[in-house]
């Protein structure tokens, strides 16, 4: 039966912020669907990491390192929620010594125990991963194609990139520049199309000369060194300009995409990390759901209790981890 509630079909996996940074917001789309639409499936992808010399992107910034109770409680929670866990390590600078690293090997443990999935962006820890667990299902991070092809627009070289790297990894997350510019026009170049994610939210510009400072300034962060300066054009232009600019896909070619087969979108966090969660949830469910009519009336009405009551649950579950008492106390 079709959905009253989703926007797209119900097949579709998304790829959200939720595993070590956001988690109930998982908890809560949820806890929506099965409140008005208990038949429908919401397909969800937990990512993120604890900071190690492996993970970039999102930053818990906890002094506390996370243990086995912590792992435990994780994972229990995501059940609840029946959301698959990514665990992000998509750092640009890992060196041969950081494979030895023995806090990201410890968590790497944890998720290969509990059948997660990876996002990744070295090859070689991507190797290593595999001589772990030949069965690990490895994603290539969106990351290794901006710091190839960045501002170069080289389509048909790009195209060639991805369907080796199809050859190599599970999944290959595409570069948002390739999706606008290339692929849309022509929805034939990739290989698989069900074997490749796409980000749906992107908001940089085309050829912004900032694009990897960001994941380096957060690297950086992680490393416990001085960050360095980023000049975002975004915060210089007028809001008009950002919107006619950005790299964010609309409904439309969503639709398209998933008519031609991708059925992996990923909703990707705000560059700006301070952003309130009750305003990233309803960000993201305005990417999932219809928002129109009795639908919006119920989101607006329900949303800020459920995300109340479903952070003082993960709250309570997670009592007994010290590492979720830090960050939760903030």
């Amino acid at each position: 039966m079709p959905s009253n509630i989703l926007k797209y079909d119900s097949d579709i996996v998304w790829s959200l912020p939720g595993f070590f940074q956001s988690e109930t917001i998982t908890g809560v789309l949820k806890q929506i669907i099965r409140l008005i639409e208990p038949e429908t499936k919401l397909n969800i992808a937990a990512y993120g990491s604890p900071d190690c010399a492996w993970s970039s992107e999102n930053i818990v910034n906890a002094k506390q390192k996370a243990d086995d109770t912590t792992f435990e409680l994780i994972y229990e929670y995501l059940n609840e929620a029946d959301a698959e866990a990514l665990c992000n390590f998509t750092s640009t600078s890992i060196e041969k010594d950081d494979l030895n690293d023995e806090y990201a090997n410890y968590i790497l443990t944890k998720a290969l125990e509990n059948k997660s999935k990876f996002i990744v962006y070295d090859d070689n820890l991507k190797n290593y991963i595999k001589e772990k667990d030949s069965n690990a299902f490895i994603i290539a991070s969106y990351i290794k194609a901006i710091e190839k092809f960045h501002g170069k627009k080289n389509w048909q070289e790009e195209t060639k990139y991805y369907n080796e790297l199809l050859k190599d990894y599970d999944m290959v997350s595409l570069r948002p520049e390739y999706v606008k510019n290339a692929l849309l026009k022509d929805l034939s170049l990739i290989d698989d199309l069900s074997k490749v994610e796409v980000i749906i939210n992107y908001n940089c510009l085309p050829e912004c000369k900032e694009c990897l400072s960001h994941f380096k300034q957060y690297e950086d962060i992680i490393k416990g060194e001085r960050p360095r300066e980023v000049n975002c054009p975004l915060k210089f232009l007028f809001t008009k300009e950002q919107y006619n600019n950005c790299l964010a896909l609309s409904e439309k070619e969503v639709n398209l995409l998933y008519d031609k087969g991708v059925r992996q979108f990923k909703y990707t966090t705000n560059k700006r990390r301070q952003i309130n969660i009750e305003i990233r949830l309803l960000k993201i469910m305005c990417q999932i759901f219809k928002t129109d009519g009795n639908n919006y009336a119920i989101f607006d009405s329900i949303m800020p209790d459920y995300l109340g009551r479903e952070f003082e649950y993960f709250q309570e579950k997670t009592r007994a981890s010290a590492f979720y008492r830090e960050v939760l106390s903030r």
